[in-house]
């Protein structure tokens, strides 16, 4: 089971995703699951590129996850204006679910690739 299907499993049933009671855990749920999203978003287009050759697979983790991280600094300093990565609830559209701490997007990443990628280590980048 990858990291991500043990985390997913953890938090969905039934009827999906099951969010917790308070804001503060709604929040922590939020940003994990937005950081396995895009985990697993980095781990499909690695392991699409693929090859027998062990250099050619280096580079393209490299290119990846560098791609991926530098998307997340220039968010993180978006030019005029502050951009906030929101998240409602599907069931009930006014209930905000918080808001993914995009200052700390850049940091978040690392922590994300450890926690959720089955691909990519910090060590490929």
């Amino acid at each position: 089971m990858s990291k991500r299907d043990a985390f997913y499993q953890g938090i969905t049933g039934d009827q999906g995703v099951i969010w917790p009671e308070t804001p503060q855990a709604q929040q922590a749920q939020l940003e994990a699951l937005f950081g396995a999203t895009t985990m697993g978003v980095l781990d499909t287009v690695v392991s699409r590129r693929f090859t027998d050759d062990e250099q050619h697979n280096r580079l393209v983790k490299e290119v990846a996850a560098s791609t991926l991280y530098w998307l997340f600094c220039k968010l993180d300093q978006f030019p005029g204006a502050h951009l906030t990565l929101a998240a409602e609830s599907l069931d009930e559209p006014a209930h905000s679910l918080g808001v993914v701490n995009d200052e700390e997007l850049r940091l978040l990443f690392f922590d994300w690739l450890e926690q959720f990628s089955d691909t990519v280590t910090e060590a490929d980048l």
